[in-house]
């Protein structure tokens, strides 16, 4: 498979642009939209928590029905187009709402729709782009979610102070682009060995038991889907309380609050694209060590932080050694046999949104019970547990 270019690797990547500004807006934004129906932490982290329960399902199906089936216009993008307009339609809904059942509905409706889409997103990033190129390709996949977080935190911030349903219209504006860059890539026709002509004519059943024995037997791509449980806990831990944490203990309003929660992903521009770069000539468990052991550190630093200023120190040191997610997506990448990405991916995404359905209602309690902070002393021990597991990572 010849090189690709700069240009070809930047569009392939951009399919993460929309996608990520539907899970950053629902990070960033729906918290705070959330506090002006309930007041209870505990009820805010069950209602962030039905987005992993959602994706558990559908992330899944759509990741490893992908590996199935093939249409006219390919394989993955079918999920993906549907997917968009699923989640553009309920967030422009979502911004007019003012009933709290009509609210949940919505977020019921974007991720759905922000799963089914990401679902075969990876799988085809892995199908296309040429095997020594895939660490800078997931570079640039993770600078467009950066780019989108940006997005949704410098512009979608201020225009949400200015009326809420403004920062609903950038999320799904950014989900139409990244549609209407779907039908430029063309996915080659993957030829399926002999078992999986099998598999084709067994019961769904068979297929499923078959699918799932054989993600176990890979015992290399089982120990990071381990390594990403840790990580997904302590993340519905921190995330969906940091908002309300800045709201409530530092006295920010609400239209500076997404602007200074993007610090990570502003400057994690460049780091994501600086990793893609490492992976592919630095041993990946060194990289993984250094860069969880510091963002373990700045989560712990939260628990002592008293103004804006000490904020955006420990934001900024955080930044600079992200970089988490690209190791690993290039990891799987790599370790995962081409017949069976969109399978791993969907039990990855499983094991993803079970550390969320852990976290978040976790992080509710902990708030209304002992305080923002103890939840962050919470959060930064379990991540510690996820830098010890790093030892036990198979990597050639």
């Amino acid at each position: 498979m010849n090189k690709w270019s700069i240009p070809k690797l930047l569009t392939i990547g951009s399919l993460h642009l929309g996608i990520n500004a539907g899970f950053s807006f629902v990070a960033i934004i729906i918290p705070l939209f959330l506090v002006g129906f309930t007041k209870s932490k505990t009820t805010i982290g069950v209602v962030m928590s039905l987005g992993s329960l959602i994706g558990m399902i559908v992330f899944p199906f759509a990741s490893w029905y992908s590996d199935r089936i093939w249409t006219p216009i390919g394989k993955r993008k079918p999920f993906i187009l549907l997917g968009i307009v699923i989640a553009t339609l309920s967030l422009v809904l979502c911004g007019h709402s003012l009933n709290f059942i009509v609210v949940i509905i919505c977020l019921v409706g974007i991720w759905v729709g922000i799963n089914l889409a990401s679902g075969p997103i990876r799988p085809l990033l892995s199908d296309v782009v040429p095997v020594e190129q895939k660490g800078k390709a997931f570079g640039f996949f993770h600078f467009w979610a950066a780019v989108a977080t940006v997005l949704i935190g410098m512009v979608g911030g201020p225009l949400y102070g200015v009326q809420k349903s403004y920062a609903f219209y950038l999320a799904a504006f950014l989900l139409v682009v990244t549609g209407i860059t779907t039908f430029t890539i063309k996915e080659p026709f993957l030829i399926r060995n002999d078992k999986d002509k099998i598999l084709e004519k067994t019961s769904l059943k068979i297929k499923i038991r078959s699918y799932i024995i054989g993600l176990f037997q890979e015992r290399k791509s089982m120990k990071i889907i381990f390594l990403l449980f840790l990580l997904t806990i302590s993340m519905g831990l921190f995330f969906p309380f940091f908002p309300l944490f800045l709201k409530e203990i530092l006295k920010l309003p609400d239209s500076r609050i997404p602007m200074l929660m993007v610090i990570p992903a502003l400057i994690g521009l460049p780091v994501s694209i600086i990793y893609g770069v490492l992976v592919d000539k630095i041993k990946i468990k060194k990289l993984l060590y250094f860069s969880l052991t510091v963002q373990t550190l700045v989560v712990f630093g939260f628990c002592y932080v008293r103004n804006v200023d000490q904020v955006i120190i420990l934001a900024v040191i955080g930044s600079v050694v992200g970089g988490t997610l690209v190791i690993l997506s290039t990891l799987f990448s790599k370790v995962i046999p081409a017949s069976r990405r969109g399978a791993f991916w969907a039990f990855n995404n499983i094991a993803w949104n079970m550390g969320w359905i852990i976290g978040a209602p976790l992080g509710g309690i902990i708030v209304d019970s002992m305080g923002y902070r103890v939840n962050f002393l919470i959060c930064s021990v379990v991540m510690l547990f996820s830098i010890l597991s790093i030892k036990f990572l198979e990597v050639s």
